[in-house]
């Protein structure tokens, strides 16, 4: 049959030419070519795609099949091939087999073949794409799968900023959100960024007695604009294992009020406070679910390292979910002497690791303790981190609030080509705060970890107890506003 080529578009493109963003999901991309890898990578850098995990390889379909072999397949999956209409439909039957229901499939191919599009559409593809692809075509294709590219953009930002202390600002702002709430019967929401020390909480008849304490336990109240959010909640270790299904439960609540409330959150939760003292069995059922569920909404889910008696049972629990969850992290402490050789263990699991520098009083033999050989040790397994994230073998993430290390970090990634996007920076809400917003402002990913919890108190005076090398840290964070 002979008929005049038909061009194929894309229907993600928009009318009004306004791209919304990419919804925190776990993204793979199996290129066939180098040219296909590049434009997928700079369109995983872009602002619009900053919430989503983006991991590309080479080897096309196929090598996604041999992947998921093992392991789950993400929320959204590109597969690229130079096939023929025939080659390309049987690629994908063999993918088919390996690909979880609720995984969307986007193909990529040579040929602008509307019988193609036609059948890969009916087979349940979301989409087809042909090459050669641009940037803004692969970021529309991707937000129309999660976003009306028709709709309209709902609400808007009215900023009041005063230039100084004092002057109003906070008065003026709080007083036309309250008259449009109240004349125009208009959902408003009042952010004021100066969470310690503004007045919301006054001209709102708050309760302020608690201060920050209260913000943390209500994330919700905080400005997401440029720095996402890492949730975790203060307690102790478990008196008894039928407290970890409350604990469970609670973090289930957690991610259901993320995805509710269009969070830009995470979650990281502790192996003990999940009954890892009772049983290792039953920690692994409820991290299993966890994992699950954070998959489910497009969170990451985070599993803390406690102190060197919990490491080899804590990597084992991330073992046995990494090969099904790839939407789950793993915390290594740099000040232990064994930590290069647990991730070097690790990374043939590609793992998303976040690197600290550790926290917990450890014996001289375990543990480096001196503030310097702890600084060298956490550069070296830095180092390590970003060669491995320049060959797409883990995702690192950098959890430090000392800057000269992360300024050296920072400049090692960009000496090593490894942008922003692939590596993270992520710090304690309330510390340094000024810098947080600045590597933010430079197109750094970064994360503000915000501990919340009635045990809040017994918590940190047991960590200032445990290493008293903390309160001066704490003390200087004070002053340092």
């Amino acid at each position: 049959m002979n008929s005049a080529p038909q061009t194929i578009t894309s229907a993600a493109q928009s009318d009004t030419g306004v791209v919304a963003l990419v919804p925190r999901i776990n993204i793979h991309a199996f290129c066939d070519n180098q040219q296909t890898a590049e434009v997928m990578q700079a369109a995983a850098m872009d602002r619009r795609m900053s919430r989503s995990h983006v991991t590309i390889q080479l080897g096309g379909t196929m090598a996604a099949v041999q992947v998921y072999q093992n392991q789950a397949t993400p929320n959204l999956l590109l597969v690229e091939s130079h096939g023929s209409r025939d080659v390309i439909l049987s690629e994908l039957a063999q993918l088919a087999m390996v690909c979880q229901p609720n995984t969307k499939v986007v193909v990529i191919g040579h040929l602008n073949d509307v019988v193609l599009y036609r059948e890969l559409i009916r087979q349940g593809v979301s989409e087809y794409l042909v090459a050669p692809l641009h940037q803004l075509q692969v970021i529309e294709t991707i937000s129309s799968l999660y976003n009306d590219p028709k709709s309209s953009p709902v609400g808007r930002v009215i900023s009041f900023v005063g230039s100084k202390g004092g002057v109003g600002s906070s008065t003026l702002a709080h007083n036309i959100g309250w008259m449009m709430s109240n004349r125009f019967a208009l959902d408003t929401v009042i952010t004021d960024l100066d969470l310690a020390f503004g007045t919301a909480g006054l001209n709102f008849n708050q309760d302020t007695s608690t201060g920050i304490i209260d913000a943390l336990g209500q994330p919700d109240r905080l400005d997401s604009t440029l720095i996402d959010r890492l949730l975790t909640k203060l307690g102790e270790n478990l008196e008894a294992e039928s407290e970890a299904a409350a604990v469970r439960d609670h973090y289930l609540e957690v991610m259901d009020q993320i995805t509710a409330r269009k969070l830009d959150a995470h979650v990281s939760v502790k192996p003990t406070q999940l009954g890892l003292d009772f049983s290792q069995r039953h920690c692994a059922d409820h991290l299993e679910i966890l994992a699950q569920k954070a998959r489910d909404t497009g969170i990451c889910l985070w599993i803390d390292m406690e102190d060197s008696s919990y490491v080899d049972r804590t990597l084992e629990l991330y073992r046995g979910l990494r090969s099904r969850h790839p939407n789950v992290g793993l915390a290594l402490q740099a000040y232990l002497r064994r930590t290069p050789s647990d991730l070097a263990s690790l990374l043939p699991l590609q793992p998303t690791v976040r690197l600290v520098k550790g926290a917990y009083a450890e014996p001289a033999q375990v543990a480096f303790p001196e503030k310097r050989d702890v600084d060298r040790a956490y550069y070296q397994l830095a180092v390590e981190l970003l060669g491995a994230a320049r060959e797409g073998r883990s995702h690192p993430v950098f959890g430090t609030h000392d800057m000269t290390l992360v300024d050296r970090i920072v400049a090692r990634a960009g000496a090593l080509g490894v942008t922003n996007g692939r590596f993270e920076v992520h710090m304690l809400y309330g510390i340094r705060m000024a810098e947080q917003r600045a590597l933010a402002a430079q197109g750094r990913v970064v994360k503000t970890l915000i501990s919340y919890g009635r045990s809040w108190f017994p918590w940190y005076m047991r960590r200032l107890a445990e290493r008293p090398a903390n309160v001066w840290f704490v003390v200087k964070s004070l002053f340092a506003r």
